[in-house]
């Protein structure tokens, strides 16, 4: 038997299967590509509906891990919120998966991500930490976690 190879052979399952055995999708996001792709509504609230009790399509999972990843690579809490929700993820998902986020863990990372960048001398020239701070601001970090990393909290 042959795989059918027009889209409008192809079911919304079979679709969705093969989008996300390329990457994670939120529910919004893969209901976007489906509709995108010509699948009636239905079809597609009963793919997305079919899959998460399958298990295999986790707003929340794929928020914490996004979450995790993302702050792996150095941004700050509201980083990670403007990233989350760039995959069409919600706001209630996006509260669940960063609840238990630490203030301390922005600083603790804030402080290697820093360490990383910018030496301890050039840290020392008003530029250079000015420049630093912004950098932070852009990471996603808050005002108060990046004073804190510059020392400018006092």
């Amino acid at each position: 038997m042959s795989h059918p190879r027009s889209s409008s052979e192809q079911t919304p399952l079979h679709y969705a299967y093969s989008l996300l055995a390329r990457g994670d999708y939120s529910a919004a996001r893969l209901h976007e590509k489906l509709r995108f792709k010509g699948f009636t509504s239905q079809a597609v609230t009963e793919t997305v509906d079919t899959l998460r009790e399958r298990g295999h399509l986790n707003d929340t999972r794929l928020a914490r891990g996004l979450a995790e990843r993302f702050q792996k690579q150095g941004f700050g809490r509201c980083g990670v919120w403007v990233k989350l929700q760039q995959r069409g993820l919600p706001d209630d998902v996006i509260t669940t998966a960063l609840s238990e986020w630490e203030e301390g863990t922005d600083i603790s990372i804030a402080a290697q991500l820093i360490q990383r960048r910018f030496s301890a001398a050039a840290l020392k020239e008003p530029k250079t930490r000015a420049r630093a701070y912004r950098f932070l601001l852009r990471r996603g970090y808050s005002a108060s976690v990046a004073a804190s990393v510059l020392g400018r909290d006092k």
